[in-house]
């Protein structure tokens, strides 16, 4: 390409560039003092540099390339190399921009450029155009497209420098490099100025060290191509404003050495030999951009001013330099000049002439000098500028010019004197003859080549002969015959071969060195370009060779201590032509073929044979063809690489692949020779070198390796390299991989690595060995890594991470797939592996599973990470296998799945910050687990690069990471869903835990005591050994007892030590039982003896010890835990025995006392014994023998045992916990017959005696009783008691009596101000409940004392019925109760007991009444009403009296039983209670219509028909039907005058306001109120006149109208009442016996009372009553109750429904029937002394209201008649007028005669038998005194004197 063609103008772009040069800042100086051309500040570069990868990319490559490459030196991303010419557009003018641009646009390329991956991009505005060629706009200079379709972007450069968008494509390129170079080779500088002086530059500077800067120059190099020129002349401006000084520094070092480092020196020295070192820098990296641009010079010819350039500073640092070797600088510059010289070299490649010429001319101009030492320096450093001179093959002119040269120094070489300059002379030659060497073919017959080989030849071949130049001119001589034509060769050179074999065994090792690296050369160009002679001459010639180079008969080689890579190499060069000789002669004799081989004795010999056979294996497989001349220089001082790195074959090598290249006649013998060296090997420098083995430990590899080991540790390194390439014949698979897997752990380095590498390579090239590989390497990691070694462990662990990661690598590559799916020919032969024989994929993968759960047991950071990394990759693994198991799920899902909730059971015991840290974490997983660095999870392990430490308390009971461990391996957990990785855990942590053992055991065995207990007298290990391991020992033996599986029948071999077989068959795995007995899978570790090592150590003086043992124990899976109680039998024999003893043996069964029971209670804590199936009887549902015989053991040593000793007390403790957690284990179903009654009776009055003040209601007396807060000893012997008491039904009968002492104990508990005995106080009444459902007195006393006791106690005893009755229907006769104390705690302040409340009352509506109500809306029109619950969720915040309200109006037919209750309960009700009581209990009120049939109705004024609508709730006008019946009248009459008698002065407004909601509500209620007033005041007119009068007035201020109206009448009549009255000592407490005279009043005659049981006078019309019987509910349909219906179409007769309580068998019906009698009228007798039994009604009601009676269609015939019957008849007859009661027609009357039939309200039910009187008597004369009959006058004279 032409030069006055580049990208953009040269002369215009260099101009460009040194603007942006000029506008950079300048290189920061180490030195103080300022460069001498300028200023240099101090600005340090900020920037974040553009990578150069994505500069080059961007520059000169559209499309990224391939990501790696198979040659060193490979093309990373965007180095360009590959764009050809035809992809690098020149661009000349703007209109070509605008046409790319434009091309660019549609989408050829969108990528954005590479470089916004490594620094922040900054747009310009000019690039947001609409289009890409919006940069060719006039009046730009530029497109904003670069050429491949990236926009121009400016990237972030210091603030001085600004590259302008607005530029051509190729202007901006080159500025945006040149910004980039700057700103990087500034940040090398200063990192070079701040290393120490003495470190090489190359170690810093060179290509390799820094992958973005060998970018960038790849990038310079691809551009040069295009702008060379321009590129040179700103790289030239560059070095010159470096001010570089080349040489300022000689005269310093050129006086003598000892002056130079005196004191004169001074810091000027110190200062210009830093000075001198950044030049230095600036040197090396001008020349590497050099080196990379000028390789495109051969494009641009001319430009001889740049070469010359070039030439006068390279040839500048050729001239020698004296004192350079006492400058501290002195490498780095002869650094530099080899530097330049590759510069030359690679200059001379396209201008070799002007590089020759000057050259010859500085030659010359040397050669003139006086001889001297000086120039004999100066000459022979000249000739090493030329050594990176190499010849041009092609084309010929080339290749002659250069040879004519080479005779030009040839000349020199012959003619010179001066030994050292021939030296020089000989090396330059050799340097630039070995390439050409190895290549030349046809070009040995170029005339020039043969004249330059016959010119030197005979007279290097002399000087070879004598010892001053044997060294330097034997490679010439070499080099002379490898160029020479055959001819030639064959003629001379078995002479100097001759040489070369004598001389392989001279004494000096650099002569012996150059005679075998000439012999080599020699061999080649022998074998390789000449092809041998005739065979017996060939035959000769490498016989006398090989006996040469391995003697006959010795054990080393010739000549010794020589890389055998050269002998290699050597046979290599024989196989290529003479294979069967190679083999037979060379090869078999060093690998001792057909020897047996016991004892390696050549190891040398060997590892060159077992190499060459695999180099030649290798050579013919890949069919590479002849093997490459050996060459010299590896590296050049750029840091290029000139070595190609050969790849050879992984793949194994077959008999079929043998067979095919050819060498099937020696790889069997080879194979069995390489099976031998092997077992040889690892028999004497494999097992004995273990890092594992306690005689090497604390030893260093250098010490182990010296003398004769290190040979033969060179030939292990090699047999263990050549697999799985070679597979020993002779050894199994299992062997070869424990094998490896045990020199993974070897004291050498190298072989570790080569190790580990076979066994990954057996895991990715070849499937049938992948799970052989992981399961024996597992399997040595458990056997042969102990914990004692963690590093060992670390690094293993990790090997078997990236072995399955190798494995799952393996099958994502769809080459390895189909392999693995498609077996390879080869591995067919190898049958005598026996693979396969250790399970599937998998088992294998399980067991890696198990593994890691045993690896998360450790106490550091690493393995707890490892292992949960383990986890994850067998997922994937199972994933990619397509192994996944419904069963066996992935134990990492599982354990990620609880690890919140563990995390969650120990957060009590973390400190604040893992708090704090936990309640951060969104999602807790293993991951973040196993991150965890603080010492509460590591049980107080610290690890501080090599200082370990432990903290100094070992509680046993707060080690977290434990108690995480066990929170995993739970029932329904990892233990049901992990069952295979659980029973491949076992065998692996119990051999962990076994193997420890021996560390932490803390005294040795004592035989002679024939006692279990240890002594701690000897102490076996130091503590700090023992206290680091401590706490991994106690977290495998947790561990082990989570997973140890059942004892069965198999028969198993008990062992202290076994020697674990991992899974040896698939059967071994779990079977895929689900919860049931995990059965034992077959292991050679029987469980037995996990329990032979922890039992007896339960009696260990060793405290730690002790209570880990203790944890492990208590930890044990349901299971084994039969096992273990087998175990520990004798112990608990031992410790309920209670014989006779000394002090010491006392203590010592004590201790043993307290570990069992503190076991006892850690499995019943964890659940265990619920969970086990061998726990409880079968038959009889109760504990089995063995665990009930040692309670009542206990219990009766506990009562026994009086001494106030420490341990005692501990015993006592941890027995209360025990017998507790027990109980709570189980279900309540189970708790029924778990306990025998006889010893829960016991139990319960021994945790009594202890329980302090909580004991004094069952007789027992606290002897320092006051007001303290009770002890923690005491709490736990309460929280026994109460589990005992609730472990099924009363133990005791008079228990629960009324008089029970339980209530004292109850009432204690409840009004304690602990908490925790406030919640244990709720909790056992509700389990008292719950067992005891058939003795009332419990839920009698518990409802009582909801009103009864203080607002504490009251709140806690509701609670406990709220949480019975949400939870089931429960068996119930006290319905009503409970509805009234829940209505009651509705109006509670507290807000929770106000919303328990609530919900309570929904829960029970909605099982009481469960269907809906008719009601009257608020319009004239019936709409179906829901139920409360509906109601409620609407009015969820009203008042109490709302709800009050609503019950009422729906459920009317609950009047009665609801005013009873509250009647009963306002009584003994608390103050506050009773105030609410009787304030809710209005709405009932409003339902009540008293009955007196006698009474004419009312008046129809508009008054009364609002009365309901004034105060029932309803719309004015609107009248209700009501509800009442004589009964009803009786009970609520007697019962409102009670209350007004007992409590009106302490609740006068509530009192009145019942007594007006009675007299407003209906209008006939008020003359019965007045009645019923006459006849009791005329009883006990002194007793009760008062109370009466209050009712008056009561009366009065609600209805005063009505009230003077009837009091009116009353005293309108002159005659006394027309009845006699009799004081009964039943309701209502009097009887009218006998009639009087007829009275004139119209009204009729008396009030309400009881008739006598002896008349059977017709009762009143509708009369209800209930009764109790089972039978089955009778329900009516739903059309019965629509408001549709009509009142007489609903009165058909019928039942209501009545929800019965599941359990009760007892329902209440309330029913109407024409011909069976109801019930009898209030017959109950009631003692007023005591509360009634019957005062509560049963858990049954009607779910809808009660039906109205059709009065023509029902006769009711009652045994019975009332009071209101008598006076009814009377009245009837007096007057003349037919009796008309309940709708039935008195015998002698006439249907069809007139009568007055009054309105009847809707029959009320009663409440169940009877319902409760309150007690009038106390305020009436005793029956045996007469009553005195009252003029009717007077009695209504009095009321109204008071009310006026």
């Amino acid at each position: 390409m032409a030069d006055t063609e580049d990208l953009t103008d040269d002369a215009g772009l260099a101009q460009a560039v040194n603007e942006v040069i000029a506008s950079l800042p300048g290189i920061t100086s180490a030195v103080a003092s300022a460069l001498a051309t300028g200023a240099h500040g101090s600005t340090a570069c900020h920037a974040t540099t553009a990578s150069t990868a994505s500069t080059a990319s961007s520059a000169m490559n559209p499309t990224p390339p391939p990501p790696d490459g198979d040659e060193v030196g490979e093309r990373g991303p965007g180095d360009g190399r590959e764009a050809g010419q035809d992809d690098l557009t020149e661009i000349n003018s703007d209109d070509e921009n605008d046409q790319l641009s434009s091309a660019h646009e549609s989408g050829i390329n969108s990528t954005e450029p590479l470089s916004e991956r490594s620094h922040t991009v900054v747009s310009d505005s000019s690039t947001e155009n609409g289009g890409g060629g919006g940069g060719g706009s006039t009046g730009s200079h530029g497109s904003t497209l670069l050429p491949w379709g990236a926009r121009k972007e400016r990237a972030q450069f210091p603030a001085t420098v600004h590259i302008d968008t607005d530029l051509r494509p190729g202007e901006f390129v080159m500025r945006t490099l040149f910004a980039e170079y700057t700103v990087m080779a500034e940040k090398k500088i200063e990192t070079v100025m701040q290393e120490p002086i003495e470190r090489s530059l190359s170690k810093s500077l060179q290509r390799g060290e820094d992958a973005t800067f060998d970018q960038l120059l790849l990038a310079f190099g691809c551009v040069a191509e295009h702008c060379l020129p321009s590129l040179l002349h700103t790289l030239f401006a560059w070095y010159d404003r470096q001010g570089v000084e080349w040489g300022s520094t000689d005269s310093k070092y050129k006086q003598d050495p000892s002056k130079s480092k005196g004191v004169d020196a001074g810091s000027n020295v110190d200062r210009e030999t830093i000075q001198e070192r950044r030049d230095l820098a600036v040197e090396f990296i001008f020349c590497l951009v050099l080196i990379e641009v000028l390789r495109q010079l051969a494009v641009h010819p001319g430009h001889d001013d740049l070469v010359r350039h070039i030439e006068d500073i390279a040839f500048k640092h050729f001239k020698y330099r004296e004192g350079v070797q006492n400058n501290p600088n002195g490498e780095n510059i002869n650094i530099i000049a080899d530097l330049y010289a590759e510069v030359i070299g690679v200059l001379a490649q396209s201008r070799f002439q002007s590089v020759r010429r000057r050259f010859m001319a500085e030659l010359k101009e040397l050669r003139a000098r006086e001889a001297s030492s000086v120039t004999t320096q100066s000459i022979t450093s000249l000739l090493m500028g030329m050594k990176f001179f190499r010849v041009k093959m092609v084309p010929i002119e080339e290749f002659e010019a250069s040879f004519q040269f080479m005779q030009e120094c040839a000349q020199y070489f012959l003619e010179v004197r001066d030994k050292d300059i021939k030296h020089a002379l000989a090396g330059l030659f050799v340097e630039i003859l070995v390439p050409v060497a190895a290549t030349v073919k046809n070009e040995v017959n170029v005339p020039c080549l043969k004249y330059f080989v016959e010119m030197l030849y005979s007279t290097t071949l002399d000087m070879a002969t004598k010892n001053k130049h044997r060294l330097a001119i034997f490679p010439l001589v070499t080099c002379l015959l490898c160029v020479s034509q055959k001819t030639f060769f064959l003629s001379n050179w078995h002479y100097f071969l001759a040489m070369c074999l004598q001389h392989l065994k001279n004494r000096d090792p650099k002569m012996s060195r150059v005679a075998l690296e000439s012999l080599y050369r020699l061999l080649w160009v022998y074998m390789i370009r000449i092809k041998c002679e005739s065979n017996s001459a060939t035959h000769s010639r490498l016989a006398s060779i090989v006996n040469s180079l391995f003697p006959k008969g010795s054990k080393a080689v010739v000549p010794r201590d020589t890389p055998l890579n050269i002998f290699v190499k050597i046979i290599q060069f024989i196989a290529q032509e003479r294979l069967d000789f190679a083999m037979r002669e060379i090869v078999f004799d060093l690998l001792s073929v057909g020897r047996q081989i016991k004892i390696i004795m050549t190891p040398e010999r060997m590892s060159i044979g077992l190499r060459a056979f695999l180099v030649v294996a290798d050579s013919l497989q890949q069919k590479e063809g002849d093997p490459p001349m050996p060459r010299t220089v590896g590296v050049l001082p750029s840091g290029n690489t000139l070595r190609v790195k050969k790849t050879f074959l992984n793949k194994m090598l077959t008999e079929d692949t043998a067979r095919n290249i050819g060498i099937s006649a020696y790889y069997p013998l080879v194979r069995k020779s390489f099976n031998d060296i092997l077992k040889a090997l690892d028999s004497q420098f494999g097992r004995p070198l273990m890092m594992t083995n306690t005689q090497n430990v604390n030893k260093e590899p250098d010490e182990m390796i010296t003398g004769e080991r290190k040979p033969k540790i060179d030939l292990f390194r090699t047999c263990v390299a050549a697999v799985p390439r070679l597979i020993p014949d002779g050894m199994s698979g299992r062997d070869l991989v424990d094998m490896l897997g045990r020199l993974t752990v070897h004291m050498d380095e190298e072989l570790r690595a080569l190790a580990f590498q076979s066994l990954q390579n057996l895991v990715l090239d070849f499937p049938e060995w992948r799970h052989d590989v992981v399961f024996g390497f597992i399997q040595f990691i458990v056997k042969e890594v102990g914990d004692t070694s963690p590093q060992l462990l670390d690094n293993g662990v990790r090997m078997l991470l990236q072995l399955l990661t190798a494995w799952r690598n393996a099958l994502t590559n769809s080459t390895t797939t189909t392999n693995a799916n498609k077996r390879d020919p080869g591995v067919g032969d190898l049958h005598h592996l026996h693979l396969h024989q250790r399970g599937d994929h998998s088992d294998v993968l399980r067991l890696a599973e198990g593994f890691a759960l045993v690896l998360l047991c450790s106490c550091r950071q690493a393995p707890r990470r490892v292992a949960v990394a383990i986890m994850r990759e067998v997922k994937l693994l199972a994933k990619a296998l397509s192994e996944e198991d419904p069963i066996n799920h992935p134990v990492i899902d599982v354990m990620d799945k609880w690890c919140g909730s563990v995390v969650e059971g120990v957060l009590s015991l973390l400190p604040p910050g893992e708090r704090s840290a936990v309640a951060a974490t969104t999602t807790i997983d293993l991951q973040w687990l196993a991150d965890r660095s603080s010492s509460v999870w590591t049980g107080g392990f610290l690890e501080d690069s090599s200082v370990k430490s432990v903290s100094a308390q070992h509680l046993v009971c707060e080690d977290v990471w434990a108690l995480v461990l066990c929170g995993f391996i739970l029932q329904g957990r990892v233990l049901t869903s992990c069952p295979q990785a659980v029973n491949h855990a076992w065998p692996i942590v119990y051999t962990r835990a076994n193997s420890l053992y021996s560390i932490v055991d803390p005294t040795p065995p004592n035989d002679n005591r024939a006692s279990l207990l240890r002594s701690a007298t000897q102490v076996k290990k130091p503590i700090s050994e023992r206290d680091v391991y401590m706490n991994l020992w106690r977290n495998y033996v947790v561990l082990a007892c989570r997973v140890v599986p059942a004892i069965t029948k198999t028969p198993v071999i008990r062992c202290a030590s076994p020697d674990i077989s991992l899974g040896s068959s698939p059967e071994s795995g779990a079977t895929g039982e689900k919860g049931g007995e995990r059965p034992y899978p077959g292991y050679s570790v029987s469980p037995l003896c996990l329990y032979k090592l922890l039992v007896p150590l339960l009696r260990c003086d060793s405290s730690d010890m002790r209570e880990a043992v203790t944890l492990a124990l208590g930890k044990i899976n349901h299971f084994a835990l039969s096992d273990l109680m087998e175990e520990l039998f004798p112990y608990i024999r031992e410790s309920i025995d209670r014989k006779q003893e000394n002090m010491r043996r006392r203590r010592r069964r004590d201790a043993l006392r307290v570990t069992l029971v503190k076991l006892f209670e850690m499995i019943a804590e964890q659940g265990t014994f619920a969970l086990s199936e061998n726990v409880i009887d079968g038959d009889t549902g109760a504990l089995l023998k063995r665990y009930l015989e040692y309670m009542e053991g206990a219990r009766l040593y506990l009562e026994s045992e009086n001494d106030k000793d420490n341990t005692l007390l501990q015993i006592k403790t941890h027995f209360c916990h025990f017998v507790r957690k027990l109980i709570g284990s189980f279900s309540l179903e189970q708790r029924l017959t778990l306990i025998p009654r006889s010893l829960r009776k016991g139990l319960f009055y021994l945790f009594a005696s202890w329980s302090g003040v909580f004991g004094a209601p069952f007789g027992y007396k606290s002897p320092d009783s006051g007001n303290r807060q009770p002890s923690e000893f005491e709490l736990c012997a309460l929280h026994a008691s109460s589990a005992v008491l609730c472990c099924g039904p009363s133990f005791d009968p008079q228990l629960l009596a009324d008089d029970g002492h339980i209530y004292q104990w109850l009432d204690a508990l409840l009004g304690s101000h602990d908490e925790k005995i406030y919640g244990l106080a709720q909790e056992t009444i509700v389990l008292l409940l719950e067992f005891n459902p058939d003795s009332g007195a419990v839920l009698d006393w518990v409802v009582d004392r909801c009103y009864t006791a203080t607002p504490e106690v009251a709140d806690g005893c509701f609670n406990a019925l709220a949480t019975v009755f949400s939870a089931r229907e429960y068996p119930c006769d006290h319905y009503t109760a409970i509805m009234n104390v829940t209505l009651l705690h509705t109006g509670s302040p507290r807000a929770t007991i106000h919303e328990t409340a609530l919900q309570l009352l929904q829960v029970l509506d909605k099982r009481f009444f469960g269907a809906v109500t008719p009601l009257v809306g608020d319009a004239e029109e019936r709409r179906e009403s829901s139920t409360l619950d509906v109601l409620l969720s609407s009015t969820y915040s009203r008042s109490q009296l709302y709800l009050s309200k609503q019950l009422a109006l729906l459920h009317p037919e609950l009047t009665m039983p609801m005013f009873s209750e509250i009647s009963y309960r306002v009584q003994t009700a608390r103050c506050s209670v009773r105030q609410l009581l009787l304030h809710y209990l209005l709405p009932w009120l409003y339902n009540m219509e008293l009955v007196d049939p006698s009474t004419p109705p009312a008046t129809t004024s508009a008054s009364y028909c609002q009365y309901y609508g004034e105060n029932g709730g309803g719309s004015a006008g609107l009248r209700r039907e009501g509800w009442g019946s004589a009964e009803a009248t009786e009970m609520v009459l007697n019962n409102l005058f009670y209350i007004t008698a007992k409590l009106g002065e302490d609740h006068p407004k509530e009192v009145e306001e019942l007594w007006a909601a009675l007299c407003t509500c209906w209008p006939n209620n008020l003359k019965v109120i007045i009645r019923y007033l006459f006849i009791i005041t005329g009883m006990a007119a002194a007793e009760l006149l008062p109370y009466a009068k209050r009712v008056v007035v009561y009366v009065g201020r609600a209805r005063p109208d009505r009230l003077v109206e009837e009091l009116m009448a009353e005293m309108g009549t002159v005659e006394t009442l027309n009845c006699v009255i009799e004081r009964t000592e039943t309701p209502p407490f009097f009887r009218l016996t006998s009639m009087r005279k007829t009275s004139s009043h119209g009204e009729g005659g008396c009030v309400e009372g009881s008739g006598a049981p002896q008349e059977q006078t017709p009762s009143e019309r509708g009369t209800l009553h209930t009764k109790r019987h089972s039978g089955d509910h009778h329900d009516l349909p739903r059309e019965r109750y629509s408001p549709l219906v009509t009142r007489e179409q609903r009165s058909a007769p019928g039942s209501l429904r009545s929800v019965s309580s599941v359990g009760s068998g007892v329902s209440s019906v309330i029913a109407v029937d024409s011909s069976v009698a109801a019930s009898t009228a209030a017959t109950t007798a009631i003692n007023v002394k005591s509360r009634p039994n019957s005062s509560l009604a049963p858990n049954s009601l009607p779910s809808n209201m009660q039906e109205d009676l059709n009065t023509n269609n029902v006769e009711v015939v009652m045994p019975q008649e009332d009071n209101f019957a008598v006076l009814r008849a009377q009245n009837n007859n007096l007057s003349g007028t037919p009796g008309i009661t309940g709708g039935s027609v008195a015998t002698g009357i006439d249907d069809n005669s007139e009568r007055y039939e009054p309105p009847q309200p809707h029959p009320l039910p009663m409440p169940e038998y009877g319902g409760y009187f309150a007690p009038l008597t106390e305020y009436l004369p005793d029956s045996s005194q007469p009553i005195t009959a009252f003029h009717r006058q007077n009695l209504a004279d009095s009321p109204l004197n008071s009310s006026c």
